[in-house]
């Protein structure tokens, strides 16, 4: 039996005015150091910290964290998602509802984004297909990673814990990762900001539709919309500005060449 996701945004009057405030803090550089903080351009991350916050999952753990720089000779591999950094102002609202808290509506308010910086999930899963992100110069055309200021997160799971056990515990390790670091702006000022409203504003240009296809076939196969898998839901109306601020998130482990990672719903590049 199918299943509808009922966010409180499902809910509400659909055509009810939306207002998103996108703050960008542009990031020029990440250093590992003894405290996460942001100072300036630069965004400084205690690994620590970090395995504080996977270890909060109680199903993966963090086995290495490295920060990774364009036009470097690096490669990470295999990768499973990429997450832009982003949190909401209000610290008990959540930039990834269904993940980092309940299901609440996105697509509206305050919310802090590290530009220019991407946080990269490492790790084996049994029926995950490998993909590699080469930070070199001759993979500048071909893969909008090389470009950005990653910090690359490699996570191990225990021997014995299911593959889909496995899935969640990264991904929810990796989101939590991201809001983490995004919450460290909140009370600077940002670089710029956008603004961006739903309804838009009436003019004389044809309406258009747009259908979304999002590919979810089953385990390690999924993409996921306010933390429900959607193979298990019916056809649903979301609003642009929800899909932009963290209501879809990728679970899905294949096509390794051309993965649609998370970063790439949060941005609808």
């Amino acid at each position: 039996m199918q299943k509808t996701v009922t966010p409180d945004s499902l809910a509400r009057n659909r055509y009810a005015p939306m207002t998103l405030e996108l703050a960008i803090h542009s990031i020029h550089d990440i250093r590992l150091a003894s405290s996460s903080r942001l100072e300036g351009k630069i965004l400084f991350v205690n690994p620590r910290e970090l395995e504080a916050i996977v270890a909060e999952s109680g199903r993966v753990r963090l086995a290495e964290t490295a920060a990774v720089h364009p036009h470097e000779r690096v490669r990470a591999a295999p990768v499973l998602d990429v997450v832009e950094p982003r949190a909401k102002e209000d610290p008990k609202v959540w930039a990834f509802p269904g993940w980092t808290g309940p299901p609440v509506s996105a697509g509206h308010g305050r919310t802090h984004v590290l530009r220019g910086t991407a946080v990269v999930a490492v790790g084996r899963i049994a029926g995950a297909q490998d993909a590699i992100l080469d930070m070199g110069p001759q993979a500048d055309p071909y893969c909008p990673f090389s470009r950005t200021h990653n910090l690359v997160l490699v996570f191990e799971a225990p021997e014995g814990l299911d593959r889909v056990a496995a899935d969640d515990g990264i991904r929810k390790a990796i989101l939590r990762v991201a809001e983490f670091l995004a919450g460290l702006a909140r009370g600077l000022e940002p670089d710029r900001t956008e603004m961006w409203e739903w309804p838009p504003v009436p003019c004389q240009k044809p309406r258009t539709g747009l259908v979304y296809l999002i590919q979810s076939q089953g385990d390690l196969r999924r993409t996921y919309v306010y933390g429900q898998p959607a193979d298990s839901l019916l056809p649903t109306l979301l609003d642009p500005l929800e899909v932009l601020d963290g209501a879809v998130v990728s679970g899905n482990f294949v096509l390794p060449a051309n993965k649609t990672c998370t970063y790439i719903h949060q941005n609808h590049l």
